[in-house]
C-alpha cells in the first residue's frame, strides 16, 4: 500500500511537471521576444548617439588593436592608442609599451587640423562611414572609418607614403574617453 502511494505520488508529480512545461516555454518565447525588442531599441539609441557624436565631430576611436598593412595585429592599450576628433582639430596616436618613441609612450602623436570631412549614414544597416583628412606637423593623413551601431569602429589611416595602419576598437565621446595624450612628435 505504501509503495502504491509512492508510485502514485511520483506519477502525479510527473504529470504536473509535464502540464506546466508549455507555460514555461511560452514565457521563454516572450522573454526572447522582449530581449529582441530591447536589443533593437538599444541599437536605435546607439545609432542616434553615434549620429550626434559624428555630426558634432566630437569623438574618440579607442583602439584595442592595431593592424599593419601586412596583416600583423598587435594588442594595445585603448587609453594611449586612439584617433580623436574635436571640432576642427584631431589627434592620431600610437603607443607601444615595449618600444621607445617620439611621444614618450613608445609611439607617435600627430596633432593637427581636420581637413576634408564626409559623413555617410546607412539607415538600413545602422552604420556610419566617415572620411576625413588630418593635416599635422609630421604629415597629411587620410582616415576612412566605419562605425557600427554597437559602437565598434574600424579605421584605416594612410599617409603620403605607401602603407596604412588600421585601428580596431570602439567609439566614445571625448568627455568619457579617459585617453592619455603623449608629447607631439616632431
Amino acid at each position: 500500500m505504501k509503495r502504491q502511494i509512492n508510485i502514485m505520488g511520483f506519477l502525479l508529480s510527473i504529470g504536473l511537471f509535464c502540464i506546466s512545461q508549455p507555460g514555461f516555454s511560452q514565457d521563454k518565447k516572450l522573454d526572447r521576444q522582449e530581449r529582441k525588442e530591447a536589443r533593437k531599441a538599444e541599437i536605435a539609441a546607439n545609432f542616434d548617439t553615434l549620429n550626434a557624436m559624428l555630426e558634432s565631430r566630437n569623438f574618440v576611436l579607442k583602439a584595442n588593436n592595431l593592424e599593419s598593412k601586412y596583416g600583423d595585429v598587435v594588442q594595445v592599450s585603448s587609453n594611449t592608442n586612439f584617433i580623436l576628433v574635436h571640432s576642427s582639430s584631431g589627434i592620431l596616436q600610437t603607443a607601444f609599451n615595449s618600444m621607445n618613441g617620439n611621444n614618450g609612450l613608445g609611439g607617435v602623436t600627430a596633432e593637427g587640423e581636420v581637413g576634408s570631412w564626409e559623413l555617410f549614414k546607412n539607415q538600413k544597416n545602422m552604420t556610419f562611414t566617415v572620411k576625413f583628412s588630418l593635416v599635422t606637423n609630421i604629415g597629411i593623413y587620410d582616415v576612412l572609418m566605419t562605425v557600427n551601431s554597437d559602437k565598434k569602429a574600424h579605421a584605416e589611416v594612410s599617409g603620403l607614403t605607401p602603407g596604412r595602419l588600421i585601428y580596431n576598437g570602439y567609439l566614445a565621446s571625448v568627455s568619457d574617453s579617459g585617453i592619455f595624450k603623449g608629447r607631439n612628435s616632431l
